[in-house]
């Protein structure tokens, strides 16, 4: 579920308030519903999974991480993001 990747990056999407402790198998739709409110897949699901962090979402699904490494060869622009979380020093 496209809801899973964007709570991936649950900072970007809610800040630090309720944040779940499973992503993956958990029913993201119904945590996008219950911070936003309502939740409209062909709306809300585009813009949610747009504004969030690529690089975030590979490094907390391992779903996201599996589908992005099978398109590795392709040349896409969309592919093109740091797959590393920089770490403070």
């Amino acid at each position: 579920m496209i809801e899973n990747w964007i709570i991936a990056d649950w900072e970007s999407f809610a800040g630090e308030k309720g944040k779940p402790i499973e992503i993956e198998g958990t029913n993201g739709a119904a945590q996008i519903k219950k911070v936003k409110g309502s939740y409209g897949k062909t709306t809300d699901g585009v813009k949610f999974f747009l504004e969030a962090r690529q690089e975030c979402i590979y490094a907390n699904s391992p779903s996201y991480k599996y589908f992005i490494d099978q398109l590795d060869d392709i040349d896409c622009q969309y592919l093109k993001f740091e797959k590393e979380i920089p770490q403070p020093e």
